[in-house]
């Protein structure tokens, strides 16, 4: 079947031409957000990653501080101690803790 112009009425032709032009140029649209899509949801997974691995160092990082300042108040190390307060970090020995340890011995 031979597609002509005469077959169809005049505004009929144009409006084909006009949806076939409009299609062509929404795909176009649609291709080019939809790459714009998939970059911005690789950054948001890079940026949610990182929190997630900073939530998990921060929770080793505080069992890691907690086990020094432990240490310091067990050993009564001054040296520690200093190191902590440099951070920020001020340990305060829990006395009833401490009658307790000297009462099981």
């Amino acid at each position: 079947m031979k597609f002509s112009k005469e077959k169809l009425p005049c505004w009929a032709y144009w409006a084909s031409v006009f949806f076939g032009v409009l299609s062509v140029v929404l795909l176009l649209v649609n291709v080019s957000l939809s790459s714009a899509l998939r970059s911005k949801q690789g950054g948001v997974a890079q940026r949610q990653s990182a929190i997630s691995t900073g939530m998990q160092l921060a929770q080793f990082d505080q069992s890691v501080v907690k086990a020094i300042a432990e240490s310091a108040i067990k050993n009564n190390d001054s040296q520690l101690r200093s190191v902590l307060s440099t951070e920020g970090i001020t340990i305060k020995a829990d006395p009833t803790a401490d009658a307790k340890s000297t009462d099981k011995k």
